[in-house]
């Protein structure tokens, strides 16, 4: 078998390997970028909704993401602000209502209950970002649940349901399935819980005219050398002089190789040597949380015309949250929003016809029955998505997060790892995987 040799290998096409693969570049490394899928982006992806492109991956931009800022900017790509004028709407113990701003409207006692929760959850979250490398002090946290936390810390189901709705819109998780230092941490590396739920100033701060996906080809289309597709990697063997890749029933050799796919996935890759106990064990205890990303378009923007943001959410219904996802151009109006958590493994097990009609089913309880007639229906599972099983990142039970974050990122020999799971801040959002790239490019330059 002939060996192609070059400086770098990344594995991995998705925003960590495209930003990994543009620094080493400019470093001035020769870089080749291997990627399973047929395509690039990783988690970010679009289809056709009509005959408007749209994503079915990550496709927000958050207030503080520079990282993606900067870059979106180089590319020439605009944006336009999240569409969130007017009230959002809650469906919560089987009734409906609507509210304003960030807090929804709930009953005085829940609502003392659930500022007591979030100021509690701030301190842990104010913590945790001050610890850093010292992290003793939130072992504890570790040790329990999100949901058993919720169970000794507040009084109200209200309060319960609408942080089981946080956990599983930012998470893709039940609030059972989560370790609260997995919790806390992750609203730490994005700042706060409020700025991973708002839309202005937060992280669903701004949407990419015309897909997110189109800045991973622009990236994808800057290299010296393009990505290569339909190259699923199987093995990686790793040398005192150098590591071969294979993949595809084809070889290369390198230096350095970066490995960019999901933590949960790595075990399906065979390490010569083995890896570390450890980083091993990290690939079976970080599954990706469970999503199947909607969206809905409309012949006219109904609830606008009823003074409604197009914010829906819900403890109860299999669609939540909901957002406007609508052309700001005004040739467009639909509505995007996720099947997450233990509802997503139920549907996503259930003919696509029965998801549709759940799905606009939930539209029709939060916006009243003109939600029942849609002009096109565009779904992407990514549970059943082979190289992603999930999304938008790993996530820890309890117990697992102290055992498995300190290795994931680590260099092992020769091997450097990145992804929006590695990342300090932006964790589970491009912000993170870019941030994460770059990272695994420094730590090469500066062997």
């Amino acid at each position: 078998m002939a060996v192609m040799k070059t400086d770098c290998i990344i594995i991995g096409a998705g925003f960590a390997g495209l930003a990994c693969a543009r620094s080493l570049e400019a470093a001035g490394r020769s870089v080749t970028l291997l990627e399973a899928r047929d395509r690039v982006g990783g988690r970010s992806d679009s289809d056709t909704l009509g005959s408007r492109r749209v994503d079915v991956g990550g496709q927000w931009v958050g207030a503080t993401h520079e990282r993606l800022i900067e870059l979106l900017d180089r590319a020439g790509l605009a944006t336009h602000p999240q569409f969130d004028a007017g009230r959002a709407v809650l469906h919560l113990s089987g009734r409906r209502s609507e509210y304003a701003g960030l807090i929804p409207r709930i009953s005085p006692l829940a609502l003392v209950d659930m500022q007591q929760a979030l100021w509690r959850i701030s301190r842990l979250t104010a913590k945790a970002r001050s610890a850093g490398d010292d992290p003793r002090g939130l072992a504890r946290l570790d040790e329990q649940t999100l949901a058993t936390w919720l169970r000794r810390n507040t009084v109200s189901r209200q309060t319960r349901d609408v942080f089981a709705i946080a956990a599983r819109g930012v998470l893709g998780v039940e609030p059972a399935q989560v370790s609260l230092r997995t919790f806390v941490e992750y609203c730490a590396r994005n700042g706060s819980l409020e700025s991973l739920i708002a839309t202005t100033g937060g992280a669903q701060d701004r949407v990419v005219d015309g897909s997110m996906h189109r800045l991973a080809e622009w990236l994808a289309g800057q290299l010296a050398a393009s990505p290569i597709l339909n190259a699923p990697v199987t093995r990686v063997v790793q040398h005192d002089t150098g590591v071969e890749v294979f993949a595809d029933g084809r070889c290369w050799s390198a230096e350095r190789v970066v490995i960019t796919v999901p933590v949960g996935l790595r075990g399906k890759i065979d390490f010569e040597p083995g890896l570390p106990g450890p980083m091993a064990q990290a690939s079976q205890r970080l599954p990706a949380g469970s999503i199947i990303k909607c969206h809905v378009a409309y012949d006219r923007p109904f609830w606008r015309e009823a003074g409604l943001s197009g914010e829906a959410l819900s403890a109860s219904l299999p669609f939540s949250p909901v957002f406007d996802h609508s052309d700001p151009a005004g040739n467009h109006y639909s509505l995007v929003g996720f099947v997450a958590g233990d509802a997503a493994l139920e549907y996503s097990a259930r003919p696509a016809a029965v998801r549709r009609q759940a799905v606009i089913d939930s539209l029709v309880t939060f916006f009243g029955n003109e939600a029942a007639t849609p002009t096109a229906y565009l779904e992407k599972d990514w549970l059943t998505d082979p190289w992603s099983v999930g999304c938008y990142v790993g996530v820890a039970a309890a117990g697992y997060y102290s055992r498995t974050r300190p290795y994931i990122a680590r260099p092992v020999g020769r091997l450097h790892w990145a992804g929006t799971e590695t990342a300090e801040f932006g964790l589970g959002y491009i912000e993170g995987a870019i941030r994460s790239g770059e990272r695994a490019a420094r730590e090469i330059a500066e062997q």
